[in-house]
């Protein structure tokens, strides 16, 4: 199926056996199939992306140009979705908007465990677990190796081999709560000569009543605060220049130059908010 195809002919879309929607790059949507619809309970056609889902996934899709899995949330009833964005290109190869493929996550799930004497808990779970961009790690009660994503092995291979074991005996202590009290659990613990601050938490994963594992994150809290502290410094010397920055401050001697510097002080004086 072409990119040329899908925009043009919305037959294509309506067809498609999930719910199907067409976002541009300037993330409208232009077609969105009534599976679609269905989820979301309102009209789509025109909406800004941004407005139906809680996190930003376009933009990415749209600079990486690379097929994306997520596990998303709807803003206005919070219902959980699986979804896949995959790049429209045209005949020049120019990215000219996404194709997303959702599902209520409920019925993905299900869809998977209906299929269980087709695939193992290990392949479903591996699957689940390389579809989500945190350092994710599943534990299955029957099974005793555990099941890391590509983000979890790499944020653990960053430390030393000594932090490594201090770690993992956290996440051995945190699981074991999670199936005795059978309960979300959530513990921190400072590492390295840096005391940097490892957070991992743990959610019981249930399958018609009955616990089978439980789902592992793990967040780097110290490398998130500067992060925050970069930007924070950022927006501080943003708002610095913007109290010292002034006309003159123009490099440029042309007349274009000399008429800008000019119009500037002269809006400069008025109350509008656009020009």
């Amino acid at each position: 199926m072409s990119a040329k195809s899908l925009v043009k002919d919305a037959v294509h879309v309506e067809n498609l056996p999930y719910g199907a929607l067409i976002i541009n790059t300037d993330g409208i949507v232009k077609e969105a199939n009534e599976k679609a619809t269905s989820l979301w309970k309102q009209p789509l056609i025109n909406q800004p992306w941004n407005d139906l889902i809680e996190e930003d996934s376009i933009s990415k899709v749209l600079q990486q140009r690379k097929v994306l899995h997520r596990i998303e949330q709807i803003t206005k009833n919070k219902k959980k979705l699986f979804t896949t964005y995959s790049p429209l290109l045209d005949e020049q190869k120019r990215t000219i908007g996404v194709l997303l493929l959702c599902e209520n996550f409920e019925n993905y799930v299900g869809n998977l465990t209906a299929h269980a004497d087709l695939f193992s808990m290990e392949e479903i779970f591996t699957v689940l677990a390389n579809h989500v961009d945190f350092a994710a790690s599943f534990q299955l009660i029957e099974q005793l190796q555990p099941i890391h994503n590509t983000n979890w092995t790499q944020l653990i291979h960053s430390f030393e081999i000594e932090d490594r074991k201090k770690i993992e005996a956290k996440v051995k202590h945190v699981q074991s709560i999670t199936f005795q009290d059978r309960r979300v659990v959530s513990e921190s613990i400072r590492i390295g000569q840096w005391e940097q601050e490892i957070k991992i938490s743990s959610t019981p994963a249930f399958i018609r009543g009955r616990l089978i594992g439980c789902l592992m994150m793990m967040q780097n809290l110290s490398e998130i605060k500067k992060e925050a502290q970069k930007l924070e410094q950022a927006k501080r010397l943003i708002r610095n220049l913007e109290k010292t920055f002034t006309f003159e401050d123009f490099i440029g001697q042309s007349f274009e130059i000399k008429m800008a510097k000019e119009h500037g002080k002269l809006y400069a004086k008025t109350n509008a908010l656009y020009l």
